[in-house]
C-alpha cells in the first residue's frame, strides 16, 4: 500500500501557465512559513501550534501528510493538503483547500484536488474524508463527487465509485468479535467510519 511509495518532493506540473508543487513532510521551515501566512489569508481556515509542529516534522505524525500548492508569480495562491492514515493507509483525509479570491474559478482547486486523487489512487486509498460546513465548498465537493453525510458535516467519497452508504455498510461486513483497547493518535482517521455510521449508540470523539 501507500506506505512502501518514496516521499514525493517537489514536483512541477504543467497546467496552462501555472506552476504546482508537491510535498511530503517533513517541509522546509520557510515553507511552513510561507503556508502559514498564506492561509491566516483564507476566513476560513486556521491553524495551530500543532500543526505547524507535525508540517515539520517534528512530533510523529499518526498519517502521511502530502501538501499541494499553486504560485503565480512566487507567490502561493492556492493549496490543499492530503493525510493518509499510517494505521489504516486504506482511509484518508482531504483538509486545507484554499485558493485566494482573485485566482478562484480557474481551475487551480480542481487541478491541485486531481493530483491529491490520482496519489490517493496511487497508495491504495480506497475511500476519502472531509469536513465542511461552507455553504460555497458544499457545492463544491458535490460536484468532486462526495456526498454528505447523514447528521454530520463529514462528506465521503469512495475512490471505486461506490456509494458513501455503499462503502460504510461493506466496511463493516462480517466484522468479528470486538476488542475495546486504549486509542491514541493514530486511531483518530482510522474511526470516521465508525463515527459517521448511523447507529443508536453514543461514540465519544474527545
Amino acid at each position: 500500500q501507500g506506505g512502501n511509495r518514496p516521499a514525493l518532493h517537489w514536483l512541477p506540473v504543467s497546467l496552462k501557465s501555472s506552476h504546482m508543487e508537491q510535498y511530503t513532510t517533513p517541509l522546509p521551515s520557510t515553507l511552513v512559513d510561507e503556508l502559514d501566512q498564506f492561509w491566516q489569508t483564507i476566513p476560513e481556515l486556521t491553524t495551530n501550534e500543532r500543526w505547524r509542529r507535525e508540517l515539520l516534522g517534528l512530533d510523529p505524525s499518526p498519517n502521511r501528510l502530502r501538501v499541494y500548492l499553486e504560485r503565480r508569480a512566487g507567490q502561493i495562491v492556492a493549496s490543499c493538503q492530503l493525510w493518509i492514515s499510517r494505521r489504516l493507509p486504506c482511509l484518508a483525509e482531504f483538509t486545507y483547500p484554499a485558493t485566494t479570491p482573485p485566482f478562484r474559478n480557474q481551475g487551480i482547486a480542481h487541478a491541485l484536488w486531481s493530483a491529491a486523487m490520482a496519489d490517493a489512487a496511487a497508495a491504495g486509498v480506497e475511500a476519502i474524508f472531509l469536513g465542511t460546513f461552507y455553504p460555497d465548498a458544499l457545492r463544491s465537493y458535490r460536484r468532486l463527487g462526495f456526498s454528505k453525510l447523514p447528521a454530520s458535516t463529514t462528506f465521503l467519497k469512495a475512490l471505486d465509485g461506490r456509494s458513501a452508504e455503499e462503502f460504510l455498510v461493506d466496511w463493516f461486513r462480517g466484522v468479528g468479535p470486538v476488542r475495546i483497547s486504549p486509542g491514541d493518535g493514530h486511531d483518530q482517521l482510522p474511526s470516521y467510519p465508525l463515527l459517521v455510521l448511523p447507529h443508536d449508540w453514543q461514540v465519544l470523539d474527545a
